[in-house]
């Protein structure tokens, strides 16, 4: 197990994610995904897409104590965050912003992700750390989408 490299004044600590942190992190992924805005048929969401979703991507959690509160997954060769949940009574505590910053620090260079424009909560934490559109764009599951870089 990776010792943590980053704390907050919530108790978070990130590290890299071992075998044993993904169900949790599964779970947050699995209630992060009911939340989405236009998301009215939560049943289509099955533990076995985050696997398949975070499938060949490097996974950091936050950790408060002993129990995995949110984590981040990249697919490190594009540099692209693919997944950042914070579970919900954790959010807004600067979780989101310390696994970011993780991110940040093993992977220099730009890094970009997508964010559904409907997600305004997300957007508003993307915008308050220094994210700025790159384009925008529509797919077929998701529907209107912002790509977002950060340098």
């Amino acid at each position: 197990m990776a010792l943590a490299r980053l704390s907050n004044t919530s108790g978070a600590q990130i590290r890299t994610a071992d075998s044993s942190d993904l169900p949790a992190a599964a779970k947050i992924y699995l209630e992060g995904r009911d939340h989405l805005p236009d998301r009215a048929d939560s049943t289509q969401f099955r533990v076995q897409d985050f696997y398949a979703d975070t499938q060949g991507e490097v996974i950091w959690i936050a950790e408060r104590g002993v129990r995995v509160v949110g984590f981040v997954s990249v697919y490190r060769p594009g540099q692209f965050i693919h997944n950042l949940y914070v579970e919900k009574k954790f959010q807004e505590q600067g979780i989101g912003r310390l696994l970011v910053e993780e991110v940040a620090a093993q992977i220099p260079g730009t890094l970009r992700l997508k964010c559904i424009l409907a997600n305004e909560a997300a957007l508003s934490f993307y915008e308050a750390t220094g994210w700025v559109e790159e384009s925008r764009g529509e797919s077929e599951y998701d529907g209107a989408y912002v790509l977002l870089k950060r340098s």
